[in-house]
């Protein structure tokens, strides 16, 4: 074992000069091993060696290709023998019509046959070849009969097509085995394909990081290599660069600023997926160009083709309307795909990444809006408030000095009938009262026998006081 240190010791045991050497293993402490108690225990190592190499990212994408092969010799195995017994048949039947046009022709030729009969023959013989080839077609058969689809190589194209879900249409099983094979296949292959494209983008993610990092870099600084002194350039001013030379040292150098995230260029670099949307689309749509130029050259396509073809094949549409004739090419347009379905998985996700939090943004303007909407409608309905209990105060006062005024005025009012009815009445009694004194005169005058002697001076005086007592 790894963890012990072995020392083997001989034992003579024989007779004579012809001896017999045993060895045995002994533990570090000098005990011997039992080799029934180790075998769980090394069963168990080994199996924690396997899966930590494939728990790694190199050992998923080896289970990967394993799990390719495995599968390409599967469905080469159950296709192939029906493949092969469909294009057999239609041989057959091509070699029987050759025979017997052959046979007519001769009989035509000597006037066994004329030529009315001759071609009633042919078109039965076409129309029953054609059938036959329809019935293969519908078998599973859609390729020439002198091609062979299902070979190993064209199996391997048929398990890169089904993982990753692009699924051409240009070879499939056509057998009950090869159908329920492939949905099982399918179920497991799809989740790991996705593990492995998924890890790629993120490995992906983390060296466009590290060169959009050396490109700000660059555009910021101007300087392509590491500095470690504050840069007096102009266009470093909305550079994030440490005063301290120290830390700009440890900053250019790589340090570790929180768990698992490390800083290069004053970027940083890690498997989140929050690199600039610009520079992810820019990324695939250079690979889309570059993947059609290169197929121009393999295949014989123009290049809207070949870009048609990369585009489909990408985005797993997968028409099979246009398809790579040189299987020779084979490998490398496998990896050039598996390569850009992570650049498009890594994409897919930067955006998912980019809208989420633009919509986070704009949730949080929306909230800040609503909040100083509030506050402001909180303030126009207080302001609005006041204006309104200042006019209702107003309004009060108002009406109270109204009533104040009202009052007065009733009061000045009546005190001015009051004396007017009193001048009124005192003006009665005056003249009631020298009415008075006109009567008693003329009594006087009409009646002197009543004891009273009248006298032009007594009587003056009299009517004097009387008419002094009516002026008063």
């Amino acid at each position: 074992m790894a963890a012990e240190l072995l020392r083997l010791t001989a034992t003579k045991r024989g007779r004579g000069v012809s001896g017999i050497y045993t060895m045995s293993a002994t533990a570090e402490n000098g005990q011997p091993e039992d080799p029934e108690e180790d075998c769980p225990a090394k069963c168990r190592k080994f199996l924690q060696a396997i899966y930590s190499i494939f728990a790694s990212n190199f050992g998923l994408l080896l289970l990967l290709i394993a799990y390719t092969c495995a599968g390409a010799a599967l469905f080469a195995t159950l296709e192939s023998p029906h493949e092969q017994s469909l294009k057999e048949k239609i041989k057959e039947e091509r070699e029987n019509i050759v025979r017997v046009l052959m046979n007519l022709t001769l009989e035509f030729d000597s006037l066994q046959v004329n030529q009315t009969n001759w071609t009633d023959v042919t078109r039965e013989t076409l129309v029953k070849y054609e059938s036959i080839i329809y019935e293969a077609y519908k078998d599973g058969m859609i390729s020439h009969s002198t091609d062979n689809i299902w070979s190993f190589y064209g199996a391997l194209f048929f398990c890169g097509t089904v993982y990753t879900s692009i699924g051409y249409g240009n070879i499939a099983p056509s057998t009950n085995w090869g159908r329920v094979a492939c949905i099982i296949y399918a179920a497991i292959g799809i989740p790991l394909a996705m593990i492995v494209l998924a890890d790629l983008g993120r490995r992906i993610t983390r060296g466009l990081k590290f060169l959009w990092a050396f490109v700000r870099r660059y555009y910021y600084t101007g300087y392509c290599r590491r500095v470690n002194f504050p840069l007096k350039d102009s266009r470093s001013q909305s550079y994030d660069i440490n005063t301290d030379p120290e830390e700009n040292r440890a900053v250019a150098n790589g340090t570790e600023v929180r768990p698992g995230v490390n800083m290069y260029y004053g970027y940083e670099v890690d498997d989140q997926f929050n690199l600039p949307i610009t520079v992810a689309v820019l990324v695939i749509v250079i690979y889309l160009l570059f993947g059609a130029g290169m197929y121009t050259i393999w295949e014989e396509w123009n290049y809207l083709e070949a870009f048609y073809f990369v585009f489909i094949s990408l985005s797993t549409i997968g028409f099979g309307d246009v398809l790579p004739a040189h299987p020779k090419f084979f490998l490398l347009s496998s990896v050039y795909i598996f390569i850009g379905l992570s650049l498009v998985s890594m994409v897919i996700n930067v955006a998912i990444e980019f809208f989420s939090q633009t919509i986070d943004r704009a949730k949080e303007h929306i909230d800040r809006a609503k909040v100083m909407t509030l506050d402001k409608a909180k303030e126009k309905l207080d302001q609005a408030k006041g204006k309104v209990a200042e006019i209702k105060n107003k309004l009060e006062s108002d009406s109270i000095s109204s009533a104040s005024e009202n009052e007065t005025g009733c009061n000045a009012h009546g005190k001015r009938k009051g004396s007017a009815q009193d001048t009124v009445n005192g003006s009665g009694k005056k003249q009631k009262d020298a009415n008075k004194g006109l009567t008693r005169v003329a009594q006087l005058k009409k009646s002197p026998e009543q004891g009273n002697s009248w006298n032009s001076s007594t009587g003056s005086v009299s009517m004097l006081e009387d008419l002094t007592y009516v002026d008063s």
